[in-house]
């Protein structure tokens, strides 16, 4: 779950893992191009990541998290 949604640049990533992993963040626009990218360590079960886009321009892009393991799944997010 990513929240406030819409962003103003700040972006909280709230997820679960069943594993403590390192995984990837990956914001990409809708064509696929890939607009930032960052390792996250997660621990075993809650994990609160927080995010500051502030320089991504305004429209909608995705939030991916993702490890070897599991896909955490991609959040649309829309950034004013």
């Amino acid at each position: 779950m990513a929240y406030p949604n819409p962003s103003q640049g700040n972006v909280n990533l709230l997820l679960y893992s069943k594993s403590q992993t390192n995984a990837k963040v990956t914001l990409f626009d809708v064509t696929g191009k890939t607009i930032y990218t960052a390792p996250a360590g997660l621990l075993e079960g809650k994990n609160e990541l927080n995010f500051d886009f502030g320089s991504v321009k305004p429209g909608v892009l995705f939030l991916k998290v993702s490890s070897t393991e599991t896909d955490y799944g991609t959040s649309k997010i829309i950034f004013r």
